[in-house]
């Protein structure tokens, strides 16, 4: 859902940008802290985690690549199964990719072709890279446990 492609321009941009905003207000606190967790299976979080998702990529686009980073860095952490991919979003960041790092893992073959990625592929880049950046990456193991993901 990119509103700046879809209606236009500065449009677009303007009315993202709002939503963004109404999202933000809806899941923080009197202080402005983000809840701990937000987790994707819930239902009504997927509107909002969606939005502030397309609005990092809008920044991103932008070459606000710290602004991006920053909300990408909240998603993952408040929903660390982390459904949306936000890590995968970090770590092209990190590795200085932009916004169609994605098109490297493009099913190119087959019915698919062109419509999907290659999760087996992208989940092997994730994992080579995310070494890497353990100033990003350390605390999602434990986060996972804690969360009866993993043992």
């Amino acid at each position: 859902m990119d509103l700046a492609k879809l209606v236009g321009g500065k449009e677009g941009r303007k009315l993202l940008q709002q939503a963004f905003e109404r999202a933000i207000l809806r899941i923080v606190d009197k202080n402005g802290d983000w809840p701990v967790l937000m987790l994707w299976g819930w239902l009504e979080n997927r509107h909002l985690m969606r939005v502030i998702e397309t609005w990092a990529v809008v920044l991103w686009d932008e070459g606000k690549t710290e602004d991006a980073l920053e909300i990408f860095r909240r998603l993952f952490h408040v929903n660390p199964d982390d459904n949306q991919g936000a890590r995968h979003s970090i770590l092209a960041l990190r590795l200085g990719l932009g916004t169609d790092w994605f098109k490297l893992f493009e099913v190119t073959d087959g019915p698919m072709a062109g419509q999907a990625i290659d999760v087996i592929a992208t989940g092997k880049w994730f994992d080579e890279n995310m070494r890497k950046f353990s100033d990003e990456f350390d605390w999602w193991p434990e986060a996972l446990k804690k969360l009866g993901y993993t043992d």
